[in-house]
């Protein structure tokens, strides 16, 4: 479904290499109709996402291997049952290969993981297959208000 006004979508990364393409990645897809929102550290993209003039955020794509901030935390605050934020859809990103670990992201309410590779072209092309589900395809909650 399009959404009228551009998609806002928040990176959750602190690879502060690889980071920086994803999110360059992000906002030349779709006619430069996406805006990408880059925090290196979880607890300031909580603190952002709290912000009463934040705005509204299409889909969040959290590194879950983070040294800063657990990703991990981060989604399950964000999935709490008291969270206005559960209902943004979520996908994992992850060097991991630790399958417990993204069972428990699934567990928690992600809604998909991706594995994330070293090679910028077939990130490129992961990306795009991401993008093009999420933001052609699927009925995003950001778009009914």
């Amino acid at each position: 479904m399009d959404h009228p006004n551009g998609y806002n979508i928040l990176l959750v990364d602190d690879d502060i290499e690889q980071a920086p393409f994803i999110k360059q990645i992000l906002e030349t897809s779709f006619s430069n109709r996406i805006t990408v929102i880059w925090f290196e550290n979880g607890v300031e993209a909580l603190d952002f996402l709290d912000i009463k003039t934040s705005p509204p955020i299409s889909l969040i794509l959290l590194e879950i291997e983070s040294t800063i901030y657990d990703g991990v935390s981060i989604l399950e605050q964000l999935k709490d049952e008291s969270s206005h934020h559960r209902i943004i859809p979520i996908i994992i990103l992850s060097r991991s290969r630790d399958l417990r670990r993204i069972k428990g992201c699934f567990s928690l309410g992600a809604n998909s993981c991706v594995k994330k590779p070293s090679d910028p072209k077939v990130l490129r092309n992961i990306l795009g297959v991401v993008l093009e589900f999420w933001l052609t395809h699927a009925i995003l909650p950001s778009s009914l208000t």
